[in-house]
C-alpha cells in the first residue's frame, strides 16, 4: 500500500502532463510551439513523475486522516516554490526564497522543462543535468522518508 499510493500519484501526475501540455500549442500571439523540446520534454517525466509522488507521501503521511488540512497547508508553499510560475533566479532580491526553490524536486523539473523548451542562451539559472539529475535522486530520499511515515501512520 505505501508503494501504492506515490505510484497512483506519479499515474495522475502523468495524465495530468499528458492533457496540459496540447495546451501550449493554443497560446495565442502568434507564438511558435516549441516542437522540437517536446520528446525531450515528455523524457522528463518518467523521472519527475515518481518524484512527486514520493513528496506527495512524504507530505501526506504525517497528519492524521482527520487532519488532511495539511495538504492546503503544504501544497501552497510547494506549488510556489517549485518554479512553475517564474525562473529559479526571478526573485532575485529574496535571496533565502532562491535558496528554498532549489531545495524543492518541482523546482528542477520546471527549470528542466524551461531549459529544453526555451531558445539556447533563455533565462538557464539551474544547469540542465542537475535539473534532470535531482527528481531521481529525490526519488529514494523521500521514498523512504514517505515509506517510514506511512508504516509509523498504520502502526498508530
Amino acid at each position: 500500500m505505501a508503494v501504492e499510493m506515490p505510484v497512483f500519484g506519479m499515474l495522475r501526475g502523468i495524465v495530468a502532463s499528458l492533457r496540459v501540455i496540447p495546451t501550449g500549442f493554443l497560446i495565442p500571439d502568434g507564438a511558435t510551439p516549441p516542437v522540437a523540446g517536446l520528446p525531450a520534454t515528455v523524457g522528463v517525466l518518467p523521472t519527475a513523475a515518481p518524484a512527486g509522488g514520493t513528496v506527495g507521501l512524504t507530505i501526506g503521511t504525517p497528519a492524521p486522516t482527520r487532519h488532511r488540512r495539511i495538504f492546503a497547508e503544504a501544497l501552497t508553499p510547494l506549488m510556489f516554490t517549485g518554479c512553475t510560475r517564474f525562473p529559479r533566479h526571478g526573485p532575485a532580491d529574496v535571496r533565502w526564497f532562491q535558496v528554498l526553490c532549489a531545495v524543492d524536486p518541482p523546482t528542477h523539473v520546471g527549470e528542466g522543462i524551461r531549459a529544453l523548451l526555451l531558445p539556447p542562451g533563455g533565462p538557464g539559472a539551474i544547469p540542465l543535468r542537475v535539473c534532470l539529475s535531482v527528481p531521481p535522486a529525490a526519488i529514494p530520499v523521500f521514498g523512504a522518508i514517505g515509506v517510514k511515515g506511512f508504516h509509523r501512520r498504520t502502526q498508530d
